[in-house]
C-alpha cells in the first residue's frame, strides 16, 4: 500500500483522526474537544475563538452559574465534571453541561 512514512508512524488510506489523535481517556477533555469544535464553527475566525478559549483559564475554580458548584455529577454516573460550557454570547458565564441545558440564560 502507498503511504507516507513518518518518524512516529505511517500514514495511508486507513489513517483517520482517531488513529492520529485518539480520544482522551478523560471525559472532561473529550467534552471540551466537542465544545471547542462547535465554537470554532460558531465564531468563524481565530481571534474570536481564542478570546472565547481564554475564558477557560479558570476551568477548575469558577463555579457554575446554574448551580453554584465547581464539580457536578453529570447524569448521576459518578462522572464529576467542572463547569466546562461557556456561553458563546456571554463568555464570563460558566456552566456544567446539565445546568447549561436547563439555563434561563441560554441564548442560541
Amino acid at each position: 500500500s502507498s503511504g507516507i512514512n513518518a518518524e512516529y508512524g505511517s500514514f495511508n488510506e486507513e489513517t483517520t483522526n482517531e488513529t492520529i489523535w485518539p480520544p482522551s481517556k478523560f471525559i472532561v477533555f473529550n467534552k471540551l474537544t466537542e465544545i471547542a469544535n462547535s465554537a470554532s464553527l460558531y465564531f468563524g475566525n481565530a481571534t474570536k475563538f481564542f478570546i472565547w478559549l481564554s475564558y477557560y483559564q479558570n476551568l477548575y475554580s469558577q463555579p457554575c452559574r446554574g448551580c453554584g458548584k465547581i464539580l457536578c455529577d453529570e447524569n448521576n454516573k459518578d462522572r464529576f465534571l467542572a463547569p466546562i460550557r461557556r456561553d458563546f454570547n456571554q463568555l464570563d458565564k460558566a456552566y456544567h453541561l446539565s445546568c447549561f441545558q436547563n439555563s434561563d440564560d441560554l441564548i442560541l
